[in-house]
């Protein structure tokens, strides 16, 4: 009963809805992150207190969109090689700090500590392996991928 047109249009709804619930979700963020700027953070107060500061953003902006343009420009074999090196180099970098955060907990016997005071130690560790593995699967997907 797959190919049947009743499953296509629920198929379809399903997609449709799963749309609108990103694009919602992004709204929502957007304007959470314009209410901490302006509201919250009086982010407009900081760059008008001291306007270089924003010569410094637009400067790092220009920079980035530069790099930007100059990488869309590389052959597709270069680009991948990059992409092979900076997730590598990412994923070395994070799983680094992962085995440092590891090696301060064992040593400095914050684990025999207070608990308040283990406990984000601990969080940060677990997610800085999360993070560093599921680098290294990336980073395997890619090298498979081989543009």
């Amino acid at each position: 009963m797959s190919g049947s047109p009743v499953c296509s249009v629920g198929m379809h709804a399903m997609l449709k809805f799963r749309v609108i619930v990103r694009f919602a979700l992004v709204a929502a963020l957007i304007v959470w992150a314009a209410y901490s700027f302006f509201v919250a953070n009086e982010g407009v107060h900081y760059f008008t207190s001291e306007p270089q500061r924003l010569l410094h953003v637009a400067a790092i902006a220009f920079a980035g969109g530069l790099l930007v343009l100059a990488f869309s420009r590389l052959s597709p074999a270069t680009r991948h090689a990059i992409s092979l090196v900076a997730r590598g180099s990412f994923a070395i970098i994070v799983t680094g700090y992962s085995g440092v955060l590891a090696y301060w907990l064992t040593s400095l016997h914050l684990l025999r500590a207070d608990p308040g005071t283990t406990l984000p130690f601990v969080a940060i560790l677990v997610s800085s392996v999360v993070l560093a593995a599921l680098l290294w699967f990336e980073l395997y997907q890619v090298w498979r991928r081989k543009e």
